[in-house]
């Protein structure tokens, strides 16, 4: 048993000597020339690729706008509107949405249609704010938007 032991830790144990063995190949793994051939190739293949024409072109001239229509800015109010420019005094406290673009109708003198989806209380305090500046923020409070036909 214990030569037995002995022969487990001779084998365990570390040699005396380290053979290195040699690489049996004499090319290296990554070539040197390798950004050679690359570039050779790359030139290559722009020699045979298609060539620049030069002075042969005609610029042309730019397209000419044909016809324009102004676009409609679906946000703003036109001065004319004078009923939708006076200034109010509002103070919502917890009232229904579609209530206050009701008030808000009646003092602008126009018609605005509220969709069922929307719903919610506001509240808020405007002091002698022009009307479209009051609506605008009452829009914005609940982040919706308004579609403004002045025609």
């Amino acid at each position: 048993m214990f030569s037995f032991l002995i022969f487990i830790l001779n084998a365990c144990a570390p040699g005396s000597k380290s053979v290195l063995k040699e690489f049996k190949h004499n090319t290296p793994l990554i070539k040197e020339d390798v950004r050679k051939t690359g570039k050779a190739e790359i030139d290559k293949t722009v020699k045979m690729g298609p060539t620049p024409v030069e002075g042969d072109f005609k610029k042309l001239q730019k397209r000419k706008k044909i016809s324009s229509v102004k676009a409609k800015n679906y946000l703003l109010i036109p001065e004319e509107y004078i009923q939708l420019k006076q200034h109010v005094t509002f103070k919502f406290q917890n009232l229904d949405y579609r209530e206050a673009m009701h008030l808000m109708a009646k003092i602008g003198d126009v018609n605005i249609l509220v969709g069922e989806e929307v719903a919610g209380a506001i509240t808020a305090e405007l002091s002698d704010v022009p009307w479209d500046k009051a609506f605008n923020a009452l829009l914005d409070m609940k982040n919706f938007a308004a579609d403004i036909d002045v025609s």
